[in-house]
Parts: structure tokens; C-alpha cells; sequence
């Protein structure tokens, strides 16, 4: 394996997966990303803008999730 630059301003170490040397990149939020990130980790917990809709209540307090 070879020795990764000590400054990667902007990009993330990325697994280039078993017997693959990681390397620095962008994050690309359609293909490295999955799942949905829940309220307390600062997502909303839903995967639909319908969902999303009917769990705020009336005084604007996000509920479930």
C-alpha cells in the first residue's frame, strides 16, 4: 500500500473495499449514501416528503422517528 497525502482538504477517506487502498474523495450523496438518518443523528427520519408532512404537528414540533 502507499502512503496517502496528509492533507485532504474538502474530501473523505474512502474504502476502496478488501485488498483496495482507501483514497481521498467527495462524497456523492445519490451513490455513497444509503439509509435514512434519523432525527437525533440531524436528519429528519423519513424517506418521503409525505411522511416528513404528517409528522409535524401544528406547533411545528417534528414527532416520530
Amino acid at each position: 500500500l502507499s502512503t496517502l497525502a496528509d492533507v485532504a482538504t474538502g474530501n473523505v477517506l474512502k474504502s476502496g473495499g478488501v485488498g483496495v487502498a482507501p483514497s481521498y474523495g467527495q462524497v456523492a450523496l445519490t451513490t455513497d449514501v444509503s439509509g435514512t438518518l434519523p432525527v437525533a443523528n440531524g436528519g429528519t427520519g423519513v424517506t418521503s416528503l409525505t411522511t416528513f408532512t404528517s409528522n409535524i404537528t401544528t406547533t411545528g414540533t417534528l414527532t416520530g422517528n
